[in-house]
């Protein structure tokens, strides 16, 4: 029996929110459920995919020397970080320590909830695969930080890291997702470095998997720096909370939207505080080494554009305005947005074409948009079902509504288990999909 979860994000508390603790305790009370379920259980196998840590969702980086953080200074060309690399690890080991030290106790009940199981059910294989995603990608360049986190999961017999995996046993091939991420990705920016095209790469190449891309530079400089650029300016606890949340909108560029829709109720002075901390954290991202070698990239501006494309063109009109008129920012994102739109496609499509691709497969799952998704697209008469599954988040889901300027909160839970066909006494192998949600006005 395998369970797939993704997109936890624990972070240290000091830019974004974690879990509720009491998940883990439903989490792992649903895996005994589903373990008592099976007619002859031969593993228990949790897969991790993706972004389960979050390195770049701390006020950490704030500490360290502007041009000494990892997307600064002089790039290494294959990694894409600061060539410092002694000085990265030692950074980020000291994030993911912070993360498991947190006091939310979020972190330490999700090691502990899992490990009693793994202890309860240690008459057979107990595994862990960790999937390695965006946000946690230093993961793949430093043992140190590998070996930090298998530490934790103590009663598990194996504790591996990939990429992806396919396991025809179960008819499942599962990834993060990431890599169709234009902004998640950084594999055009180390061909941009490549002289030969020989040396150049895809998308899924491993090297991609390893090279930074612009998406953690922008959560930490501009979604961490509005967290850190309002405790500058003196925002009170009650507001720093509320801003937050930005970090569970999606899609991510829907941030500014729901900035502006905040921040029009609010009062002059937080206004004020928003509007500034916005420019101020817009700016540091456009400063930094990474943006302005992303934005090298794509030289059509008119006709094309990347994501720092659209933050300088927004950072101009945002130079134009006074915090009164914040709510302006609305109409002028979509302006920008729909000048330059991303043409990045839907996952049901990639799944679609990985099911056409691995004949032997029926589950493709990913994780990466925080939007849980259960999609049958063909079955048979004797019990073969192809599905495309999304594991969304633990976090809550911010969206705006469509044809709305306004936004809904799902707070939610997504399980999805998947059998052996020996364990279910089936014709193929089971998938079991859980997806609970709470929706409430933000």
């Amino acid at each position: 029996m395998i369970l797939i979860i993704s997109d936890l994000h624990f972070a240290d508390g000091t830019t974004s929110s974690n879990v509720n603790p009491k998940a883990w305790q439903l989490l792992c009370d649903n895996i005994r459920i589903r373990a008592k379920s099976c007619t002859d259980l031969k593993e228990i196998r949790i897969v991790l995919l993706g972004d389960i840590f979050d390195f770049v969702r701390s006020d950490y980086w704030f500490s360290i020397p502007f041009a000494d953080r990892p997307w600064n200074g002089k790039l290494n060309k294959i990694t894409g970080y600061n060539e410092n690399s002694a000085a990265n690890e030692k950074n980020y080991l000291k994030v993911l320590n912070d993360i498991f030290s947190n006091t939310d106790n979020s972190c330490q009940t999700f090691f502990d909830e899992l490990n009693k199981v793994a202890d309860e059910y240690s008459n057979i294989p107990t595994k862990l695969t960790y999937i390695i995603a965006n946000h946690d990608r230093p993961i793949n360049l430093f043992p140190s930080l590998q070996a930090a986190i298998t530490a934790k999961f103590t009663k598990f017999k194996e504790v591996e890291y990939q990429q992806a995996i396919i396991d025809e046993s179960y008819s499942l091939l599962a990834r993060h997702s990431h890599e169709w991420d234009s902004e998640c990705n950084g594999y055009k920016l180390y061909n941009y470095y490549q002289k030969s095209k020989k040396d150049k790469i895809g998308a899924f190449d491993p090297k991609a998997y390893i090279f930074q891309s612009i998406g953690e530079p922008i959560t930490m400089e501009l979604m961490s720096g509005l967290i850190n650029n309002l405790r500058q300016f003196g925002a009170s606890d009650e507001l720093l909370t509320l801003i937050k949340e930005a970090n569970n909108v999606r899609p991510m560029t829907s941030v500014f939207d729901w900035l502006a829709w905040k921040g029009a109720v609010r009062n002059q002075d937080d206004r004020k505080k928003i509007y500034n901390s916005l420019r101020a954290s817009i700016d540091g991202l456009l400063k930094t080494e990474f943006a302005k070698q992303w934005d090298n990239l794509v030289v059509d501006y008119f006709f094309k554009s990347d994501i720092v494309d659209k933050l300088q063109l927004l950072k101009k009109f945002i130079d134009r305005l006074d915090y009164n008129q914040i709510h302006s920012l609305v109409d002028i994102i979509d302006y920008v947005s729909k000048h330059f739109p991303s043409g990045d496609n839907e996952d049901g499509e990639h799944a679609m074409k990985e099911l056409d691709k691995h004949k032997n497969i029926q589950f493709v799952v990913y994780g990466h948009t925080h939007d849980a998704k259960n999609v049958t697209f063909e079955t048979s008469v004797d019990g073969m079902v192809k599905k495309y599954i999304n594991t969304g988040t633990y976090l809550p889901l911010i969206k705006k509504i469509p044809k709305s300027k306004s936004f809904i909160t799902q707070n939610q839970m997504t399980m999805t288990f998947l059998y052996r066909k020996e364990e279910r006494d089936s014709n193929y192998p089971v998938c079991d999909f859980w997806h609970g949600t709470r929706t409430d006005v933000v």
